[in-house]
């Protein structure tokens, strides 16, 4: 504890991520004092998101890659260092302090400074008794805020675009006006889900579910049936992809027999676009084998099953959907047309899966 403190307290330019134990641990309060008394920005992923509120000062979403690349302390609570993270790959100068439940990963795929194990609430606490409150290092917090707001502009453009079939964030610009508090969102898919973690605030803790990191896809209407059991008051909506959506669409039969009235929303992009994208982009047109998919009706499916069902092609028609779907009182699906050539999922091949 007293080695990472003295790291902490002599950064320069410390950078803090949460991820997923942070929400099973219950240790998002904890997680934010020591931020705060640090000062430092932060990052989250996974089941993490939303235990920070999307307006916290110091919170940033979309800067995370380059704030890696300059920071001197890192502090990673709660996930390991797979994919999401780029392996680690980020400043090699950087002192690196691992926070878990267990030391299982520490020292996967990059060496660490320091290993703290444990329950994430007291390490986290015992933490920040032993560092110093810091004022706003306003040099470092300008240079990430200004990523952030260069990534930001990029992609209000492509989510106030008006071009058809609408790309992915186009679509979502639309979902955010929809979810509030009282929503939990199941993202299931590949692109669209990729971009939907990008762009849709968390507002709540646990208000986000998604297949993790093993990209266990067709999850979506199992854990979609679990959290309107677990809180009926809440609405549940599945951000799916049309690819994930095929995978375990009949668990909307189930759905229905247990009057469980989730809805989801399909992103259809005729094809499995994390895949095809990146294949037609670096070997041609030839090469997308077996992941173009039809423009498949998946709410008529819905319907005959005895649930709700809705075709979108324009976005002023998504959130009159959308409330339509949830007034019902019954499972639903409400499918969007969507352009398949959003390249999310070459843009992140071409970064090799990075931060």
């Amino acid at each position: 504890i007293m080695i990472a403190a003295s790291m902490l307290n002599s950064a320069h330019a410390p950078v803090i991520l949460g991820g997923s134990n942070l929400w099973w641990g219950e240790a998002h309060e904890a997680f934010e004092k020591m931020a705060a008394k640090l000062n430092a920005p932060i990052f989250l992923n996974g089941l993490a998101r939303g235990c920070i509120a999307p307006a916290h000062p110091l919170f940033f979403q979309h800067a995370r890659k380059e704030a890696f690349k300059q920071a001197d302390v890192v502090v990673i609570v709660g996930t390991p260092l797979d994919f999401r993270l780029g392996y680690g790959k980020f400043n090699p100068k950087a002192k690196l302090i691992l926070i878990d439940k267990t030391d299982t990963h520490f020292g996967q795929n990059r060496n660490h400074d320091v290993g703290l194990a444990g329950d994430l609430s007291l390490v986290l606490q015992e933490l920040t008794d032993a560092i110093h409150p810091v004022a706003l290092r306003q040099e470092w917090f300008d240079s990430i805020k200004q990523a952030e707001q260069k990534a930001h502009a990029e992609l209000e453009k492509m989510m106030h675009s008006e071009a058809l079939p609408m790309n992915h964030y186009r679509l979502l610009a639309e979902v955010i006006k929809f979810i509030d508090d009282k929503t939990i969102v199941i993202g299931d898919g590949g692109d669209f889900v990729a971009c939907a973690s990008r762009v849709v605030p968390v507002l709540k803790p646990g208000n986000w579910m998604d297949p993790g990191p093993f990209g266990c896809l067709g999850v979506g209407p199992s854990f979609a049936l679990a959290a309107k059991l677990a809180k009926p008051e809440h609405k549940v909506l599945i951000l799916h992809g049309d690819g994930s959506f095929g995978l375990n669409g009949m668990e909307f039969d189930t759905a229905i027999r247990h009057h469980l009235p989730i809805v989801s929303l399909i992103g259809n992009d005729s094809g499995w676009g994390q895949i095809r994208n990146p294949q037609v982009a670096l070997l041609g047109e030839k090469a997308s084998i077996a992941t173009d998919l039809a423009e498949t009706r998946y709410e008529k499916m819905v319907e005959a099953l005895g649930g709700y069902g809705e075709w979108v092609e324009k976005p002023e028609e998504v959130v009159p959907a959308l409330k339509r779907a949830f007034s019902m009182g019954v499972a639903g699906c409400v499918n969007v047309r969507i352009d398949p050539k959003t390249l999310r999922g070459t843009v992140d091949l071409m970064r090799g899966l990075s931060i």
